[in-house]
């Protein structure tokens, strides 16, 4: 389950330049998802 949530976290910071995610925002997305990873949240 936590090697799915990696490649999802992956997949999205390949396609997130294409999308027009915003830095800041994506960056706060992947603050949350590491300490969500880092504490076994999801």
């Amino acid at each position: 389950m936590q090697r799915k949530a990696l490649y999802m976290l992956l997949i999205g910071l390949i396609v997130a330049p294409f999308a027009g995610v915003y830095p800041v925002f994506m960056m706060k997305v992947l603050c949350f998802a590491l300490f969500a990873a880092a504490f076994i949240i999801c």
